[in-house]
């Protein structure tokens, strides 16, 4: 029972993470795990995140 749940837990997140951010990356050459730094959203959004945990830690 316990294997079983283990092999499902694995194949879930290959399939929900794994999966998805490969594909992109290979279509695209984007890392999907990756904030740009630049003045987009997505940036400022990293830009906070880390400044956040500097401040914090």
């Amino acid at each position: 029972m316990h294997i079983t749940l283990f092999l499902f837990y694995v194949l879930f997140f290959a399939a929900a993470f794994v999966w998805p951010t490969w594909r992109l990356w290979r279509r695209d050459r984007v890392n999907a795990l990756v904030l740009p730094r630049d003045d987009s959203p997505h940036g400022l959004v990293g830009n906070g995140f880390g400044w956040c945990c500097w401040r914090c830690s």
